[in-house]
């Protein structure tokens, strides 16, 4: 786990479900937590991989 910024991309992306198929970056990755659904997005989200997979 650590930081990432929108723009990265690492060889576990997997895209969120209601993701842009043609737009690979940690934004769009179902394992990188923004706060999406809060009301403030954040700028530097957190990568939950491994973690998120393991459950």
């Amino acid at each position: 786990m650590g930081s990432v910024w929108p723009e990265d991309i690492c060889p576990a992306y997997t895209p969120r479900r209601d993701a842009i198929s043609c737009l690979k970056g940690c934004w769009y990755c179902r394992y990188a937590d923004f706060h999406l659904k809060e009301e403030q997005v954040l700028e530097v989200g957190i990568c939950r991989w491994p973690e998120k997979i393991m459950d």
